[in-house]
């Protein structure tokens, strides 16, 4: 694959398919110009956030968000002289006239929300899985894709959809060659990946939130009676 310019792939990638983060090792916007690199808004700077890290930084990330300011530290180290915020509205408020995509690694009740407001300002859009938490929501976000889709890269973080090796092996099934084991239905209770939670995990958990940002935390959410406890601190 030739390496794209920041033009090609504004005008073609949502066309084409290419992903916003799924590029090749060493593929390079512009052959590495600042001027021609994506402007990048990274919400969600922890968890699945970290998984980007490494190839954002072939990008120009503008702004981070994250209502937890005790990632901004590290999430700085990453992506020196971003600005931060807490609550993604502000950031797409102020925002919106510098960067071209945004990525989204925020929990699950966020994504629809997100996605919607980035295309409504034709920013593209990298969301990981699920795109919606319920049916209303995936019908918002898919009107709003279709609205959009002739202007703008969108990519939800579904490995099977995007590399070559899951594609060989849905051929493979589809011409005899590997038999299907029988399902069985099981319920599986760790983390992705099958190992433990790490003791540095737990912790994040337990600390939670910065208080003063519970309500950007619980976003959307139905409103819920939730009970004051030590942790939350």
């Amino acid at each position: 694959m030739k390496p794209l310019n920041r033009r090609h792939f504004l005008k073609s990638a949502s066309a084409s398919g290419a992903g916003l983060l799924l590029l090749p090792t060493g593929t390079l916007f512009g052959q590495n110009r600042p001027s021609n690199k994506l402007n990048v808004a990274l919400i969600g700077v922890w968890g699945r956030g970290l998984a980007h890290y490494n190839t954002l930084r072939k990008e120009n990330v503008v702004a981070l968000c994250d209502v937890n300011e005790l990632r901004f530290p590290d999430a700085l180290k990453a992506f020196p002289g971003a600005r931060t915020y807490t609550d993604w509205r502000q950031l797409f408020d102020k925002e919106s006239k510098n960067i071209d995509a945004v990525v989204c690694c925020t929990p699950d009740h966020h994504h629809a929300h997100i996605a919607i407001w980035a295309m409504n300002r034709d920013k593209h859009v990298y969301m990981e899985k699920p795109i919606a938490l319920t049916v209303e929501e995936s019908r918002l976000v898919r009107a709003k894709y279709l609205e959009k889709r002739s202007k703008l890269a969108t990519q939800a973080g579904t490995q099977r959809h995007a590399l070559p090796n899951f594609k060989r092996v849905k051929e493979m099934v589809r011409d005899g060659a590997v038999a299907l084991p029988p399902v069985q239905p099981r319920l599986f209770l760790r983390r992705a990946g099958g190992e433990l939670p790490s003791v540095e995990h737990v912790l994040g958990l337990r600390h939670g939130p910065d208080r003063r940002h519970g309500r950007a935390h619980d976003g959307p959410r139905v409103e819920r009676h939730r009970r004051e406890v030590p942790h939350r601190r």
